[in-house]
């Protein structure tokens, strides 16, 4: 497997490099008048370097021999091609094989040290060379560590957009299908208490299972989109606010709890980003409210607009009676995803229980693209 990095795969470092040192080594060659053991042993390094991207091991190995042969040749002759080992350990520190690259860089070391002896009698010429060598060690080694860093970054952020969408794709689970077969287990639950399903009844399953059929072909849709112009008319129309609290309220009564509103600003001017995080609340504070409330028991709405944030608040009564908690390990992911919605906005989420009384309440900032982690609140005893 060829790692790639902005979209260019890594195995094709080598061979340009390659190639740029060829034509330098060729160019030095003509002008200095080098013997031509020289100059092949040279080349053959230069076209070894370019294939260590397809065959580190065997191309590693063979540039280790070429690089062994320039200790052959007469002292005095100068050669480009020993720079040509520093290419693979470019190469290899790209693609994070440190082990091969580790030992490339020992045997060039002792090759340039040996090298740099041989070639003059003066130990400060010598010494000078050896130094110019490592240095070029130590930049190609560098060099390649900042590639590496660079794509396991990429991996990194592609990871955490992969669990995002995927955090993204369950809560939508959430709060469209799973929020209908929850609605439609209810329903069933009460028709079996009354030993008998109504007209009513048979009606909202006959909706409800074709709403959560048309909703898993809406997130079937979006998932195998490549992009999401592709998705087309399939996808969700950016809520109103006043469009929002209208729905609220009418599920609330037809589920036979009376309502009151209360709405303070101008409602329609929450922008639809917003005004769909809300609508995700909203849903979810209602089916907590048919689920564990009383039927019959007044409900308020809550609504508040004004220039620095949205407020959004339902208070029902519940049992008296702490029954209505879920069983051992069915954990609480409708505040859960609240949370995490509310907070991906820089918003905050109350839900608590105080008495008889349930308050669900969530605040968002207008005019504010927040992204807090934390979540916005902790799930209580019997919401869902």
């Amino acid at each position: 497997m060829r790692w790639r990095l902005s979209g260019v795969p890594v195995g094709l470092v080598e061979p340009p490099l390659g190639a740029l040192l060829l034509l330098l080594v060729v160019a030095s060659h003509a002008v200095a008048g080098t013997p031509w053991p020289a100059v092949a042993l040279d080349v053959a390094s230069c076209v070894i370097a370019a294939l260590t991207g397809r065959w580190p091991r065997e191309a590693g190995g063979a540039l280790v021999a070429a690089s062994g042969a320039y200790l052959l040749l007469p002292p005095g002759v100068a050669t480009l091609g020993q720079l040509a080992i520093l290419i693979p350990i470019l190469g290899l520190g790209i693609r994070g094989e440190r082990r091969l690259r580790t030992i490339l860089a020992g045997a060039f070391l002792v090759l340039i040290v040996a090298d740099a002896v041989r070639q003059s009698a003066s130990q400060r010429l010598s010494l000078a060379g050896v130094i110019f060598l490592v240095a070029g060690l130590l930049t190609a080694w560098w060099v390649g560590d900042l590639f590496a860093a660079a794509r396991r970054a990429q991996e990194e952020a592609a990871r955490a957009a992969l669990m995002a969408d995927r955090l993204a794709t369950a809560r939508d689970l959430h709060d469209t299908v799973a929020h209908t077969l929850s609605l439609m287990s209810w329903r069933a639950q009460r028709a079996q208490l009354r030993g008998q399903a109504d007209a009513e009844d048979l009606d909202f399953f006959v909706r409800a299972s074709a709403q959560s059929v048309q909703e898993l072909r809406v997130l079937l849709t979006l998932l195998r989109a490549d992009e999401p112009a592709a998705v087309g008319d399939t996808t969700w129309r950016l809520p109103q606010l006043p469009e929002v609290i209208d729905q609220a309220e009418a599920r609330l009564r037809q589920e036979g709890f009376p309502v009151t509103v209360t709405a303070e600003g101008d409602l329609a001017s929450v922008p639809g980003g917003l005004a769909a995080t809300l609508e995700k609340v909203s849903r979810e504070a209602v089916n907590n409210i048919v689920k564990h409330g009383m039927p019959g028991t007044l409900c308020r709405l809550l609504v508040s607009v004004d220039d620095r944030e949205v407020d959004l608040a339902f208070l029902n009564t519940v049992s008296h009676q702490p029954g209505a908690a879920r069983p051992a390990g069915h954990p609480a992911l409708g505040v859960a995803g609240m949370s995490e919605r509310v907070a991906a906005v820089g918003g905050t989420l109350i839900s608590r229980r105080t008495g008889n009384q349930w308050l669900t309440q969530v605040t968002l900032p207008l005019g504010v693209s927040g992204n807090d982690d934390s979540p916005a609140t902790t799930p209580r005893e019997g919401e869902s």
